[in-house]
């Protein structure tokens, strides 16, 4: 190393220091030889792929534009309640629907009551504290399968679960009290929990009953003060028995009902009879976010009398007017109307609200809100499609993982206002399938992506062909014509089908069955199509999936399918590591899966890793990120494909994110990237196909440099997952010569910092500082850090 190069590193390291506001400390040097001329192995685009399942409004109410979440009024959970024989009970088997009834303002108290299990596979809950959606705790007796009593605070587990089950037909004594951030419940006289809540706790709040898969029934409810005053005691009050469909909120004083009597769409149309009550009775939707100056759409469908019509209409929280307009019912056939405005200006929390102010018996369903912007984008929401498309994923999976094992895809085609739900509540998300397969090609389309197809294998190969000819066939075969009546003639072409997902429950000689079966028949139909099969979870090592799941699918049907799916996250089973795991990944793909392949009856196999990620919202995750990138680039010929997972949902108002390996969280208004996001798109805005020989250190930077396919390019990605900067020294050796680089960096110092809605770009990547010396590159990577350096050569 000659002097004048020792100087300059000097300079940068202490320019970066001072950029990245780290402590001044001695560097560790590292130095890097790249032979430009030699290539090591091939890297393919696919492993910037994506997953979308629906999961915590990813898409509906995310991604999809209808500003309107459930927009035919579908009562979530399964039923509702009723009182009888001096009880309340649920009509049947109920899932998280919860009956509160009470007052916010109560404070510190004890819940006595009775309840009893009627049926079902769970116990019971009684909720407490209950302060708004998200703030609010539960007593979960009998839960996780009828195995364990325990709390949960907004549907998150704290404190220590104790073994327990409920059993059916028999009344238990309950006892929950609630003082400052300590919470107790006695069943049967015995303390069974006992938890404080150190972390932002509810104070004050109402109180509910609810039940999980189960048909749930309580008596003599009596809440006390913790000084003794009775603060309310007998049953709910009839008003709040009426089951609000999932994210409406109702008012006013009227018969509301879930009429299932020949609803528009889906199972149910919301009912309001009004007979001469004073004021007015509806329901309410919130928040919502209208800007001014765009021009939004508005549609639903109704039947009924009323004297005076519905009024639909659009506040600020403080009830400003924002537009407002009667709609009339028209007799006993369903018929749809609209609405348009153009907002004045913004709210950023508007109220969404359909009103009756007189008397009349009025049915609505199938309600949607659309701006222009959005139906202008296809009808998907401007800023999270632009998010996506700046990610430039090569691949897209879709209907997701667990999401895709119930999926029915013909419930997703045809006219959306006459599309049904999704069969069942998965990670708190039902979906009314606006979204189904022509959207999804359509987005695919919008960002270039090619779609990846999970079949759901219960629906059987018939449905499954039915699906590959919707996509494929032209417009002469049954479904293509279907497909083209749909308002899309040419056939998508959908090379890639993945025999469902995540199967280890049935063991690998079954599912190899099922993908022998699958496969002889997709492949008849075409031979050219890609068919993926479910692989292990992490290690295959029985932490998640079954020991050798990866050694007997193969033995068993290594002819029948062209990629093995496997799935890890760090975090889940595994301690999460994003100094050493990255490199112990690689090498269970390159050696142990890699190992199997070659000496399968099908050795042409290659891994498709459709699920990755660490479960961290923080800046861990982005090392992590950075790691396993450069892990999939270096088993280039044998990964040609990856996703992480999951893709986008809604950010919750505190903690962690509810799936924390996410990339893009939203509200109503905007989003922000995750530190995945950040490390993803830089690896991805600097991808090359060719990876170079290199010789230098594993540690502490986990590091690749690729060349572009036309050789006028170099580059040089590195994670830093040490606690002390780097000076790093890359000399290149070959016929090339460095013309100029730049460096992009993003460094901040702290593995726990992290993206928010009020601080998107807290972590983003900068340019920093980098010399050419002759043949030798030099920049310095402060700790904790993630980088790219790109070399134009002459």
């Amino acid at each position: 190393m000659t002097r004048k190069t020792k100087s300059v590193i000097g300079e940068l390291c202490s320019v970066m220091l001072l950029m990245s506001g780290a402590v001044a400390q001695t560097p560790v040097k590292a130095s890097y030889s790249v032979d430009f001329d030699k290539v090591v192995n091939p890297i393919d685009v696919g492993i910037h792929g994506q997953f979308l399942e629906h999961i915590f409004n990813s898409v509906h109410g995310g991604l999809w534009g209808d500003m309107v979440r459930n927009p035919s009024l579908e009562a979530t959970g399964g039923g509702g309640w009723v009182i009888e024989d001096n009880t309340v009970k649920s009509t049947g088997r109920i899932t998280d629907q919860r009956l509160v009834f009470g007052e916010e303002k109560w404070g510190d108290y004890e819940v006595q009551l009775e309840a009893r299990k009627l049926d079902g596979e769970e116990g019971f809950i009684v909720l407490f504290r209950v302060a708004g959606e998200g703030k609010f705790y539960w007593a979960n007796m009998g839960g996780w399968q009828n195995r364990e009593h325990g709390f949960e605070k907004a549907r998150r587990p704290f404190g220590k679960r104790m073994a327990g089950m409920i059993e059916k037909e028999r009344w238990y004594r309950v006892r929950v009290r609630c003082e400052g951030p300590r919470y107790q419940v006695w069943l049967d006289d015995q303390l069974v929990l006992d938890a404080t809540d150190t972390q932002a706790p509810v104070l004050h709040g109402a109180i509910g009953l609810s039940g999980w898969d189960s048909h749930v029934q309580f008596r003599n409810i009596k809440v006390t003060s913790l000084d003794g005053k009775t603060l309310f005691e007998g049953l709910p009050p009839r008003t709040t028995l009426a089951v609000a469909p999932a994210y409406w909120k109702m008012f006013g004083s009227a018969d509301f009902s879930a009429d299932n009597r020949e609803p528009f769409n889906g199972h149910t149309s919301l009912r309001i009879k009004r007979q001469g009550e004073e004021g007015e009775a509806g329901f309410r939707q919130k928040p919502m976010l209208i800007r001014g100056g765009e021009r939004y759409h508005g549609a639903l469908w109704m039947k009924g009398t009323a004297a005076s019509g519905v009024q639909v209409r659009l506040m600020s929280e403080d009830g400003q007017l924002v537009f407002r307009q009667e709609l009339s019912p028209v007799g006993t056939e369903w018929k749809k109307q609209t609405f348009a405005f153009t907002a004045a200006h913004t709210v950023s929390n508007a109220v969404f609200e359909l009103a009756l102010a007189n008397a009349g018996d009025v049915s609505m369903d199938m309600i949607s809100l659309f701006s222009k912007s959005a139906l202008e984008a296809g009808g998907f929401r401007p800023d999270l499609l632009q998010a996506i498309a700046e990610q430039k994923p090569t691949t897209i999976r879709y209907p997701g993982g667990c999401f895709a094992s119930a999926y029915r895809w013909k419930d997703g085609i045809g006219p959306r206002e006459k599309r049904v739900y999704f069969p069942n509540v998965i990670w708190a998300d039902q979906d009314p399938n606006q979204m189904g397969t022509d959207e999804f090609m359509l987005l695919c389309e919008k960002v270039g992506a090619e779609p990846i197809i999970p079949i759901n294998m219960a629906l059987g190969e018939q449905e499954a062909l039915e699906w590959m000819e919707y996509c494929n066939g032209d417009a002469s075969t049954a479904w293509g014509k279907v497909r083209a009546a749909n308002g899309h003639p040419k056939p998508y072409n959908v090379k890639y089908w993945e025999i469902d997902n995540e199967t280890w429950g049935m063991g690998p000689e079954k599912y190899a069955e099922v993908v022998t079966k699958f496969s002889k028949a997709l492949r008849a139909k075409d031979p050219s199509v890609k068919i993926i099969a479910c692989g292990s979870y992490g290690y295959d090592d029985g932490k998640g999936s079954s020991n050798g799941w990866n050694k007997r699918l193969l033995a068993s049907a290594a002819k029948d399918f062209d990629y093995l799916s496997i799935h890890y996250y760090n975090g889940i089973c595994y301690d999460q590591d994003y100094v050493d795991d990255p490199r112990r990944f690689e090498a269970f793909m390159k050696d142990e899966v890699g190992g199997l392949i070659k000496a399968s009856a099908n050795p042409s196999i290659l891994i498709y890793c459709s699920e990755w990620g660490m479960m961290n919202a923080s800046w861990k995750s982005g090392l992590y990120t950075g790691g396993i990138l450069n892990a999939f680039e270096r088993a280039g010929e044998l990964v040609p494909m990856a996703c992480p997972a999951v893709w986008l949902q809604t950010a919750p108002a505190a903690g962690e994110p509810r799936w924390a390996s996410c990339s893009i969280l939203f509200d109503h208004r905007t989003w922000y990237p995750a530190p995945t996001y950040v490390v993803q798109k830089m690896w991805r805005d600097n991808f090359a196909p060719n990876r170079l020989a290199m010789e230098g250190p594993e540690k502490p930077l986990n590091a690749v440099a690729t060349k572009s396919a036309d050789g006028k390019t170099l580059y040089f990605k590195a994670v830093n997952v040490g606690q002390e900067a780097v000076d790093v020294v890359l000399t290149l050796a070959g016929k090339a010569k460095v013309e100029r680089a730049e460096y992009q960096l993003a460094a901040p110092i702290d593995e726990n910092v992290r993206n928010s809605l009020d601080t998107p770009h807290k972590i983003w990547p900068k340019a920093a500082a980098v010399k050419v010396d002759g043949q030798t590159v030099l920049f310095a990577m402060p700790p904790l850090s993630a980088g790219v350096v790109k070399m134009n050569m002459k």
